[in-house]
């Protein structure tokens, strides 16, 4: 099978409810999500269906293939907020830094694009931007 790099949706055509996903090999990473669903184990919000409907409802789409210099969480990011799949679907986070202890941010749509816009306008990643801001707030005394 071909390694297809981009992003993904499963979605659930009982209810409508989607995830979406990226991987660098999408074939193996649908396969992967079916085979700990199949265990118990999946996504905990797609275990619930599944375990109630099976895997007949549920349908995989490629929505972009992305070349080898793309960026794979900008392009995810671009279609959760998209779908709204956080409010109205299975995914439970925008997007994950890869930073110290692995920290990970949920946010709605409507906060996320407020921290976005802004860190446009001076130049900056949305994770530049919060490092830039926490370290002004922890300078000036007002977190300890």
């Amino acid at each position: 099978m071909e390694k297809i790099k981009g992003i993904y949706m499963i979605k659930n055509k009982v209810n409508g409810t989607i995830y979406i996903g990226k991987s660098v090999n999408i074939n193996a990473r649908l396969k992967g999500h079916f085979s700990e669903l199949e265990k118990g184990n999946g996504n905990k919000k797609i275990q619930k269906d599944y375990d109630i409907h099976g895997s007949n409802p549920f349908e995989t789409k490629v929505l972009e293939v992305v070349d080898l210099s793309g960026d794979l969480e900008e392009r995810e990011t671009f279609y959760i907020q998209k779908f709204n799949s956080i409010s109205k679907g299975y995914n439970c986070k925008t997007a994950k830094s890869e930073g110290y202890n692995g920290l990970a941010t949920s946010l709605n749509d409507k906060y996320f694009k407020i921290m976005l816009n802004t860190a446009k306008k001076e130049g900056l990643t949305v994770a530049a931007w919060l490092r830039k801001i926490v370290i002004e707030r922890i300078e000036r005394n007002e977190i300890l």
